[in-house]
């Protein structure tokens, strides 16, 4: 039962990061968090899963012609510092902040959306 479980989560993961732009570290964190990791160990995984996903979804859109580089190379100077900045942040934070903030994160996402 508990490899159908891993199996479901990662299809999910999956799907979600081809649907919604890495959108599949969400039910990667909570499964992650399910198997006793803490927050920041938990987001860390499915960090590294989310970018191997990544990967492939962003090989896929190429391929396919739907990526605009010039666009994205816009983002990546100012992405680069922020992601060390995170990087950073998430080691300091402690685990109920960083679960709060993630939760709220993820409302907030969702919310936007729906709007």
């Amino acid at each position: 039962m508990q490899k159908l479980t891993y199996f479901l989560v990662a299809l999910l993961s999956g799907l979600l990061n081809g649907l919604f732009a890495s959108g599949g570290g969400i039910p990667a964190v909570a499964c992650f968090k399910k198997k006793g990791l803490k927050q920041k160990n938990a987001q860390a995984t499915a960090l590294c899963v989310t970018f191997l996903l990544s990967l492939i979804s962003l090989l896929y859109y190429y391929y396919k012609g739907f990526l605009n580089i010039h666009d994205a190379l816009i983002y990546i100077p100012f992405g680069i510092p922020g992601a060390l900045l995170g990087s950073f942040l998430l080691k300091k934070a402690p685990d109920k902040i960083l679960r709060k903030v993630f939760s709220l994160f993820i409302i907030w996402a969702g919310v936007r959306m729906l709007f």
